[in-house]
């Protein structure tokens, strides 16, 4: 009897995770039309197939330059199609094809493609730089697609001192650094690509120009102090990886031990610790040789949009890739599920405000 319960608590539990990757199948993300990156193309078009550009801007002769990170997915047909078969296989296996089907769902997601364009000075495609997903953009015009990678690249490095930084198609505000503190819930990449070209903070993805200059102080007690942005730091952080709720633990185990004196830590916001990214690598990581890099992959306090509805999703700092990332999990089962989470545990690097005398 125990042997059978046993078997049927296994079965039910399969069971249950029917459908998952019927979901995932019809949540795959669209194909676009990468003709577009074909020479002669209006901007116009490219920023309708591919959104709007992380970052945009012009060099010293006038051309402009936009960068497009998209997930390059499937057509209509291919999904429709997938979404009938795992359907299909669900019901004919009572559900127990969720174990293959699921798998090849988080595999098959799409591809990442990163493409820096160069536009003429009628605003047409000129030239392209494929930085990943070169596979999705096989079709693309030879004459004008398929660009020098490198030679583009170095062309966009510009030494000049009046060389214009990285700005947004939409324009953004004028933004001190004075940084936001409080939580916020973040569901839009673009706005914080939008806040890291405006502090003109380092992201690889977003803004790999970023010029802003961290002014760090060793306090010599374990804590690091920005004076550009009045922020006091934890010069090394948790020694483990945790979920977002030991964080929280943390964080307060650390203002009752009085931490280097003081009592006021928190969870910095994805604006504050984006501030500490560092455009030169060291020690394997985008990060000032004053840290520690142990810590190379943190937690923020700002919530962002999960990838699916049963799950939570939080902002992090990744030192290793040098960008801003996102972290989701399973809402009741935290960082032990296995299955569509991404960085679920992630180290603490704990701020503070700096109160200017």
């Amino acid at each position: 009897m125990r042997r059978f319960i046993h078997r049927f608590f296994i079965l039910w539990s399969v069971i249950g995770l029917a459908g998952c990757s019927v979901f995932m199948a019809a949540n795959q993300p669209d194909k676009k039309d990468v003709s577009v990156f074909n020479r002669g193309t209006p901007r116009v078009n490219v920023i309708a197939e591919c959104g709007v550009p992380l970052s945009t801007y012009k060099d010293k002769d006038g051309r402009r330059f936009d960068l497009f990170v998209f997930e390059q997915g499937y057509s209509d047909g291919a999904k429709a199609g997938r979404t009938l078969f795992h359907s299909a296989a669900d019901v004919l296996t009572l559900g127990l094809w969720e174990l293959v089907g699921t798998p090849i769902e988080i595999v098959a997601d799409g591809t990442e493609v990163k493409v820096q364009v160069r536009y003429d000075e009628s605003d047409r495609v000129e030239q392209i730089a494929v930085f990943s997903g070169k596979k999705a953009l096989h079709d693309v015009d030879s004459k004008g697609g398929k660009a020098n990678s490198e030679a583009v690249a170095e062309k966009n490095i510009q030494p000049e001192e009046d060389a214009q930084l990285a700005k947004t198609v939409a324009s953004t505000p004028t933004i001190s650094l004075a940084l936001r503190q409080d939580p916020k819930f973040i569901q839009s990449d673009l706005e914080v690509s939008r806040m890291i070209i405006g502090y003109k903070f380092f992201d690889f993805s977003r803004n790999p120009m970023g010029t802003h200059e961290n002014v760090f102080v060793d306090n010599g007690d374990e804590t690091v102090t920005d004076n550009s942005t009045n922020l006091m730091w934890q010069k090394s952080g948790s020694q483990k990886r945790m979920n977002i709720k030991r964080a929280k633990r943390y964080i307060k185990v650390l203002n009752m031990d009085i931490y280097a004196g003081y009592s006021d830590w928190r969870i910095p916001t994805v604006e504050e610790l984006a501030s500490l990214l560092a455009r030169e690598e060291a020690a394997g990581v985008h990060l000032n040789p004053v840290f520690l890099n142990t810590q190379f992959r943190c937690w923020t306090v700002d919530g962002c949009e999960p990838r699916y509805p049963h799950q939570d999703g939080a902002w992090i700092v990744n030192f290793k890739t040098g960008e801003v990332a996102k972290s989701y999990w399973h809402k009741q089962l935290q960082s032990t599920y296995g299955a569509h989470r991404q960085y679920p545990e992630n180290y603490i690097k704990a701020v503070r405000s700096v109160q200017m005398e």
